[in-house]
């Protein structure tokens, strides 16, 4: 059976907020960390009255909208708001700062930035747009906001910024049917009810969450909105929430299975867990912790949403992220797109069945968008193979991007700051394996201007003021020079190979979290 457009009625933001609000105005939608929570109808209201505000601000329909929060009313409110005016919303991580944030945001091209952080004033002034504290949005009417046209399922719902691969970040046109497809496999395709809870504490502005809370819409189920996961009392809070869904990523399914196992960890109403990457055993995992629906998994990346899914009671062998989901046909292609034999690597590429479900480009980069749609299929950049029976084997990413702490990272855009120090001349950023063998750590191979000092502590704590926490490299090498092609471009195939034995490790050293940096111990660090 052929697949159907979906309906704005069916996927937008503000008609199924209107909907549910019609149809079960008292009951609880959203509860948050404060114990305060939203009914349907006081969603609604939420969103309208800063949709309202947003105009006043000179917003209009279509026009890009930058949110800089952390997870709470707050982000809601702004989020619901810009979607209800017909606005478009441009996400990112609030912990960004200074001239990496700033080009991030200056591609999105927002008209206005919301954050309630003061250090992110100055970035909005550099790139000549005006910021407000998301307290404002709380002021205005709960009117329904008048739209200069109906809005529509290829309408732009959002502006994804990337990390950047082989070049600089791209803003990723976003629909609201690629929002829709996004999250709909493990919301609406899986079944959820008025009587699910989505547990929502990873950030909401990453897609990974974003997409499902839309789904939540759709199916009415609730939100149990949390700052950050609360991982040595993970099962107590999904207890406490009433939480039946959540999303695990990164390392936090190694770091639950590795705790002593306690009563504790069955007594709750989790019926489906998505990991990404699944655990090592998914069927072990959802037997120990009693997840009844049991662990759901899933390949895909910004640009496409989601292509492969791993579902539970359907077999997939050891090591496979699962079968391509309806709707979309996939390929595995050599160098000249010629699709290579069953267990080769190659390129994966993707186009789907119905127009709108995924991207349909990059911002105001014709060049990038034709190089990643060519032949009429999306090149993801990543190298997978498939077997005979259609299951998908993740290899190794083609792209030039790291994964660490659920972020995916630009090597480019770390090398480029990095080459801003006045003791660098040059730099090269590789991902090598964590302890726990799950995502990367991040390793800076250097060429040290001569004559110049390098402290490497220093180096570190000058990263930290520079970067997110998260983009700080772990490991850091110093080399006389770097092999290159005749073009002069930097060959890292031949520095992946690289063990960190000859590095130094900023761990024993240095501490860089979220919270600042915190030197460990004076040893010299100076190489």
């Amino acid at each position: 059976m052929s697949l159907r457009l979906p309906t704005i009625d069916q996927i937008g933001i503000r008609a199924l907020l209107e909907r549910n609000a019609s149809e079960c105005p008292d009951r609880e939608f959203v509860t948050f960390e404060d114990g305060t929570s939203w009914t349907f109808s006081e969603a609604l209201n939420q969103a309208f009255s800063a949709a309202n505000v947003l105009r006043g601000m000179g917003v209009q329909q279509g026009q890009v909208v930058a949110i800089l929060l952390g997870n709470g009313a707050d982000f809601l409110r702004a989020w619901w708001g810009a979607a209800a005016l017909g606005a478009t919303t441009a996400m990112f991580n609030p912990t960004y700062q200074g001239e990496f944030l700033g080009n991030l945001v200056r591609k999105a091209e927002p008209v206005l930035v919301i954050s309630e952080s003061d250090a992110h004033v100055p970035v909005a002034a550099a790139i000549d747009v005006p910021s407000m504290h998301p307290f404002a949005l709380r002021s205005g009417s709960a009117e329904p906001p008048k739209l200069e046209r109906p809005i529509e399922v290829w309408d732009v719902h959002g502006i994804l910024c990337t990390s950047g691969t082989t070049g600089g970040s791209k803003a990723v046109l976003q629909s609201y049917h690629h929002l829709h497809t996004t999250g709909s496999w493990a919301t609406i395709d899986a079944g959820l009810s008025p009587d699910d809870t989505l547990l929502v504490d990873l950030p909401l502005f990453h897609a990974a969450l974003n997409t499902f809370v839309v789904g939540c819409l759709a199916t009415r189920s609730r939100l149990a909105v949390r700052t950050r996961p609360q991982l040595s009392r993970y099962w107590a809070v999904a207890r406490e929430t009433g939480a039946t869904i959540a999303v695990g990523v990164s390392a936090m399914a190694v770091y639950l299975q590795g705790q002593p196992t306690v009563p504790e960890e069955r007594d709750h109403r989790m019926r489906y867990w998505i990991g990404v990457p699944l655990p090592s055993d998914p069927t072990a995992f959802a037997q120990r912790f009693g997840i009844s629906g049991g662990v759901l998994g899933a390949y895909g990346c910004t640009e496409i949403g989601v292509a492969v899914i791993a579902r539970p009671g359907v077999a997939h062998p050891p090591g496979s992220c699962g079968r391509a989901r309806p709707g979309f046909e996939l390929r595995i292609v050599d160098e000249n797109d010629v699709e290579v034999p069953a267990g080769q690597p190659g390129e994966l590429v993707v186009r789907t069945e119905l127009p709108w479900a995924i991207s349909h480009g990059y911002l105001n980069d014709g060049e990038a968008t034709a190089a990643s749609w060519r032949n009429g299929w999306f090149h993801t950049g990543d190298a997978l193979s498939v077997d005979e029976d259609g299951n998908y084997y993740f290899r190794d990413r083609i792209k030039d991007v790291i994964r660490r702490r659920g972020e995916n990272i630009s090597s480019f855009e770390i090398e480029r700051i990095i080459a801003g120090h006045p003791a660098i001349e040059e730099a090269a950023c590789i991902a090598v394996s964590s302890d726990l063998g799950i995502e990367d750590e991040i390793k800076v191979l250097i060429v040290r201007r001569d004559g110049a000092d390098l402290d490497y502590l220093q180096l570190v704590e000058w990263l930290a003021a520079h970067v997110p926490y998260f983009m700080v490299p772990r490991f850091f090498e110093e080399v006389d020079s770097f092999p290159k092609t005749a073009t002069g471009r930097i060959q890292k195939f031949l520095l992946r190979g690289e063990h960190t034995d000859r590095c130094w490790d900023r761990e024993p050293y240095i501490a860089v979290t979220r919270d600042g940096v915190k030197r460990r111990t004076a040893v010299p660090s100076g190489r």
